[in-house]
């Protein structure tokens, strides 16, 4: 675990969020939550388990994976692994909203698309439609809410790496070495 992470579960403020986010989202790595979900309605939860545990240490810091880890530990009954993803989905939740207000000058920082729903769902608020904005160099997820207000997560992390990999990579110019 990095010192980051480790310094947020220690003391789950904002800044220590933010800090420990930075430091571990730059892969882009997505979780597949349906078919993680559909693993556990088939009821196979120690599959979700050991998908679970071979994530990237950084996506523990997604509340949705940290609920699917509850879900298939409750369905194990193993409580205290259970009771530890519950501490964890809240306490990621905790960072997320204490590291942003929503705004589109300081969105929230989701590690995973799904985390959005999660924000939404503690907010009590329902998306309506959203919309991919650049806003000073960050890629932005603007939900617009049925309330009419909007919810601003910066996704950059999540989208940029995944351009670069659709995009072909340019060929560099070889130099020649000077005929002698």
């Amino acid at each position: 675990m990095t010192q980051a992470i480790a310094r947020f579960l220690e003391e789950p403020t904002g800044r220590h969020f933010v800090s420990a986010w930075r430091s571990v989202t730059k892969s882009g790595r997505r979780v597949d939550f349906v078919a993680l979900r559909q693993l556990l309605a088939q009821g196979k939860p120690a599959e979700v388990r050991d998908y679970l545990e071979s994530l990237p240490r950084w996506l523990r810091l997604s509340p949705r994976v940290q609920e699917l880890s509850a879900l298939a530990a409750e369905m194990i009954a193993d409580d205290d692994e259970a009771e530890l993803a519950r501490f964890m989905f809240a306490t990621c939740l905790e960072g997320i909203l204490a590291a942003g207000d929503g705004s589109a000058d300081h969105p929230y920082l989701a590690v995973q698309p799904a985390d959005e729903q999660a924000v939404l769902a503690v907010l009590g608020r329902e998306a309506a439609s959203q919309a991919l904005v650049e806003n000073q160099g960050r890629l932005l997820d603007v939900i617009l809410c049925r309330d009419g207000g909007e919810v601003c997560f910066d996704v950059t992390h999540t989208v940029r790496p995944a351009r670069r990999r659709s995009q072909p990579r340019k060929k560099r110019a070889r130099r020649r070495a000077a005929a002698k």
